[in-house]
């Protein structure tokens, strides 16, 4: 027989398996991730289901991630479980869905991460996909008293110092009251420490994301909002208390060049950007 009559190797296998989404995913503790395989049976067949995880971790003692694996929407497999780690379920030809649903185990620590092997076999072929999910840290708010965030953010702290409640670190953005922004790993851990922290009101629920905080951590220019013709009082240097008008802003500089409103001869002067207010905006 030549190769030409040999046939199409689609037709010798009974099925094909194609991930059409993502194999690796990064998230916080308690949180599921969920990933795809879209199985194509080319017939009727018998398919045994084979499902592997493996937990990757530093810290001894690490407890398992949750691994749950359905086969068109029906749970077939949890690894919570004693069932096996197998299954095998006759096959109509089409399309079906395997979804695995990995989920961070809520004492699981950083760098924590868990690997999972899809094994499928029908009449000898097996082919196997593999998936990864691993676990980072969450941006919390903690709700406190205002005036107190300072405060509270060393108590947050020092109960940190020993490493059991894994904070990395801690912010106290100036222009948010009543809230203190920490980077941490549990949240159920963090709860229960700052409760015996006074003037505490307990975590906002959820996580923060950076996108929502990014503008705080980056430091506002002294100019920005100040534009030529705005009307401002110095608060700071020799001239303090006098007010002037904008006549040039140097923004690479952070600085601006103003005109004393009482000045005998009208000379400019520049002035640092912190160093006034804007009293009126120029009108347009």
């Amino acid at each position: 027989m030549s190769s030409s009559e040999f046939p199409p190797d689609n037709q010798l296998k009974q099925f094909t398996l194609e991930v059409p989404g993502e194999t690796n995913a990064v998230i916080p503790i308690g949180s599921k991730a969920e990933f795809s395989i879209k199985l194509k049976a080319l017939a009727d067949t018998d398919m045994n289901f084979k499902i592997l995880n493996v937990l990757h971790s530093s810290t001894e003692g690490s407890p398992e991630w949750q691994v749950r694996a359905y086969l068109d929407g029906m749970l077939k497999w949890d690894s919570y479980t004693s069932l096996p780690p197998e299954f095998d379920a006759k096959v109509s030809k089409g399309d079906h869905w395997i979804t695995l649903e990995i989920t961070a185990a809520p004492g699981a620590s950083f760098g924590d991460s868990t690997e999972v092997k899809v094994g499928v076999t029908a009449d000898g072929h097996t082919e196997e996909r593999i998936f990864t999910a691993a676990v980072r840290a969450s941006i919390l708010a903690v709700k406190t008293a205002i005036g107190q965030e300072r405060e509270i953010a060393d108590s947050i702290a020092a109960k940190a110092k020993d490493g059991k409640l894994s904070i990395f670190s801690v912010l106290v953005p100036s222009n948010i009251r009543g809230y203190v922004l920490i980077e941490a790993m549990n949240s159920d851990k963090i709860e229960n420490a700052i409760r015996s922290i006074r003037k505490t009101h307990g975590l906002v629920k959820g996580e923060t994301s950076i996108d929502e905080i990014s503008h705080f951590l980056t430091p506002k220019p002294a100019v920005s909002g100040i534009v030529e013709g705005d009307i401002v009082e110095l608060v700071a240097g020799p001239f303090k208390g006098e007010k002037a008008r904008v006549q040039r802003i140097d923004h690479s500089k952070e600085e601006i060049t103003v005109e004393l409103f009482e000045a005998v001869v009208p000379i400019p002067v520049t002035v640092r950007g912190d160093h006034v207010r804007v009293i009126s905006k120029k009108k347009e």
